[in-house]
């Protein structure tokens, strides 16, 4: 198991604490991975004039910043060097590793997770990875079972990809999507839903299929994911057609620049709502069952392609109760073998505070990690490993 982080040019650089609030959440919340390496992935830019923009971050997300942005950008990553440096000092030693990935060049965050998961297969035999956002935290405790549950449900079921977890617009989607499509959605949920986790742990969970892999933070298998980034290996070639033919399926290919969500979550999503629709339609023309039940097949052989989960909390209950949630078209979602249970709209992931840019006077240039946070986070003691790779 190893931590991918991504980071890239923010308002807030070279100010490090924001990264450290992100690690500091994983250790607080999701016990189990206070000894997996912690690979940091730095993107890289392109510089871009100031003629006739004042704000030097106004087109980040594509990779291009103005000098001054690019400036604290380089110092942001000498502090976090320097940082490292210091928790790797022979005063002690620790089990968690960390590693620099600077890139020369940007490649967008898809291909930043790409260097990062191919170093921690390739360097730790890692086998699967929690890939983090720079400005993404947890912010609820998750329990001690959630973590061994999630991994034997990777192993379990080898069609499983990626597994999020919920924020709002992951849960908003699954609502409206369960709107739109109720009929549809409800049938794909009842059948390719995954176990609640034992009624005895702490928060009980459950795994519900979604099609879209937002870049939030994530699970993935890596091997599974890494398949993802060639489409056309990937997508066997009785599905091109529900993809829209060799066209639709290189609309996956994740290109440099590109975001996960902006480019396969789109197209997950788009995919899956042309083939709901054309099967509400087939319904309300009164086709057949066995055509039915063709189109069924051949929207859930497209889920289960992608593998997308959402991890969410549930509670558990009585028939009564739960059967009141469905009618009044709330979460409610049927498990084999289980009572119907109740989704939680319960967040799990905020956005880091402070990502608009800070004053003058608070950009400070000198270590402005909070001790308390990297003590507790298991970071304050030295670490056995620090390798930098400046042209990754």
């Amino acid at each position: 198991m190893a931590i991918v982080v991504v980071t890239s040019p923010a308002p807030l650089h070279p100010d490090t604490s924001m990264l450290w609030k992100v690690l500091h959440s994983v250790d607080a919340n999701i016990p189990g991975l206070h000894q997996c390496p912690v690979i940091i992935v730095c993107d890289g830019y392109k510089l871009v004039g100031t003629a006739k923009r004042k704000n030097p971050y106004s087109l980040s997300k594509c990779g291009f910043i103005q000098e001054e942005a690019a400036r604290t950008y380089e110092a942001y990553k000498t502090v976090l060097q320097h940082e490292l440096d210091q928790l790797a000092c022979p005063q002690g030693a620790s089990h968690r590793p960390f590693v620099l990935l600077e890139l020369r060049e940007h490649t967008g965050f898809a291909l930043c997770v790409k260097h990062g998961l191919l170093y921690a297969k390739n360097t730790y035999q890692s086998t699967h990875s929690l890939v983090l956002q720079h400005d993404r935290f947890f912010t609820t405790q998750l329990g001690a079972a959630l973590l061994p549950w999630c991994l034997r449900a990777f192993r379990r079921h080898d069609h499983v990809r990626y597994m999020g977890f919920s924020t709002t617009a992951s849960l908003h989607y699954m609502a409206a999507q369960r709107q739109q499509f109720r009929g549809v959605w409800d049938k794909m949920q009842d059948e390719l839903v995954l176990s609640v986790a034992p009624q005895e742990e702490e928060q009980p969970v459950v795994l519900l299929p979604m099609m879209f892999w937002y870049d939030s933070n994530h699970l993935v298998h890596i091997d599974r994911a890494l398949q993802l980034y060639t489409p056309f290996k990937t997508v066997p070639e009785p599905l091109h057609a529900a993809f829209g033919g060799k066209p639709g399926v290189r609309l996956l290919h994740l290109r440099i620049g590109d975001f996960i969500e902006d480019r396969l979550g789109q197209q997950q999503r788009n995919i899956f709502n042309r083939l709901a629709e054309d099967l509400l339609q087939s319904r309300g023309r009164g086709e057949d069952a066995t055509s039915l039940r063709r189109q069924e097949e051949e929207l859930h052989q497209v889920v289960r392609l992608f593998g997308c989960y959402l991890v969410v909390p549930v509670e558990t209950g009585g028939s009564e109760a739960c059967a009141k949630a469905l009618q009044d078209q709330e979460s409610g979602v049927r498990v084999r073998g289980v009572d119907t249970v109740l989704v939680s709209t319960k967040t799990v992931i905020m956005h880091a505070k402070g990502r608009t840019r800070p004053a003058p006077a608070s950009r400070k240039m000198v270590d402005c990690t909070p001790a308390e946070e990297r003590k507790s986070a298991g970071l304050a003691r030295p670490l056995a490993e620090v390798v930098t790779r400046r042209d990754a």
